[in-house]
């Protein structure tokens, strides 16, 4: 592990240095076994080094280090853990869409005392993390990803030393984008693979389903197709423009798309269109700008969700933990209704 931790900080100094800094001084000893005692299971030595190494990040919007997520704290990791103890009733009525990849190795549940969180996204509830309790033909200490909207639980790694070594390999190949997009504050690391830009978990299961996994850890070679990413201008202009529209900046969407209307047509990793992007942002004032463009209002993105159903998503995932306010309520029917106008439907 010393070798690995050395090679990331290395790679982080050279390529993310603003990311470097958000990386928060590593737990002793002491604290590691708190952890282990408050959670139950036994800590592996590699992840033991790990956050001995560094106890997580400073929270810092799109400065995601592990493929776009956050990296925990044991402070942040044990109450992420602690909250998904509350929704164990959950496990019946999820556990049957569940699928693990390979099969048997991930428990098929909605969660379990044994995933523990090590990483985290921005937006809805969704985690990489180490399995303490796998199914009857997984590893302890395997890397899974599991959360509010993983169905399809995959095996990252055996170990977190062998998950790392896969990540360490694709950033020092230049097989990723970092800060390209970083539309609405999510992930700013993107794959690129399959001919798109695509964010690590959307993957896990497509690069299992072509055998990229060899029961130790992932590995890609070059029989996947990779993509050029936009010129960096281009690029940049496509992310403030979303970001903009996910944050209902009416003026700056209509200053750019008045300056350039070809940016419509321009998709962003995930295929969103600026509709979808308005839809997710809650944001009528926008929706009626764009009209005037006569963009489909049915396109559907890599998800398969139309701008009304990406609508209906964020707000759901945005009010996970708390209410929406009145205001905030009223914004939401507003949208629904300015999308039901212009004939957009659920999926």
């Amino acid at each position: 592990m010393t070798r690995l931790c050395q090679r990331w900080e290395r790679w982080l100094k050279d390529n993310f240095p603003s990311a470097l800094e958000t990386l928060q001084e590593g737990a002793t000893p002491q604290e590691v076994d708190t952890f282990s005692r408050e959670i139950g299971f036994v800590i592996p030595e590699d992840v033991r080094e790990w956050f001995m190494w560094k106890n997580g990040q400073v929270h810092q919007p799109h400065l995601n280090v592990l493929f776009g997520f956050e990296l925990l704290t044991l402070s942040d990791s044990l109450r992420e853990w602690r909250f998904w103890q509350t929704v164990s009733d959950m496990n019946e009525e999820f556990a049957e869409s569940c699928k693990s990849y390979p099969n048997d190795a991930i428990l098929p549940a909605y969660t379990t005392p044994g995933w523990i969180p090590i990483a985290k996204t921005s937006g809805p509830a969704d985690y990489l993390g180490i399995d303490l309790n796998p199914g009857p033909e997984g590893t302890v200490g395997q890397v899974i990803n599991f959360g509010r909207n993983e169905e399809k639980k995959c095996v990252a790694g055996v170990s977190l030393a062998d998950f790392l070594e896969f990540v360490l390999d694709e950033y020092e190949a230049g097989h990723t984008v970092v800060n390209e997009y970083g539309i609405g504050g999510h992930d700013y690391f993107y794959l690129n693979l399959y001919g798109e830009l695509l964010h690590f978990s959307c993957i896990l299961s497509q690069l299992h389903e072509q055998q990229k996994f060899d029961g130790r850890r992932l590995h890609i070679d070059d029989s996947i197709e990779r993509i050029k990413p936009y010129p960096p201008e281009l690029a940049e202009r496509l992310r403030r423009l979303h970001f903009a529209a996910l944050n209902d900046d009416a003026e700056t969407v209509i200053e750019f798309l008045d300056a350039d209307p070809e940016l419509v047509q321009i998709l962003p990793p995930g295929g969103n269109t600026i509709l979808h992007t308005a839809a997710m942002g809650q944001s009528p004032r926008i929706l009626d700008y764009l009209e005037r463009f006569k963009l489909d209002s049915n396109a559907r993105n890599d998800e398969g969700e139309t701008p009304l159903t990406s609508c209906e998503e964020a707000f759901r995932d945005f009010f996970v933990f708390e209410e929406p306010s009145k205001q905030e309520m009223k914004q939401h029917q507003e949208t629904l209704k300015r999308l039901h106008q212009m004939g957009s439907r659920m999926e």
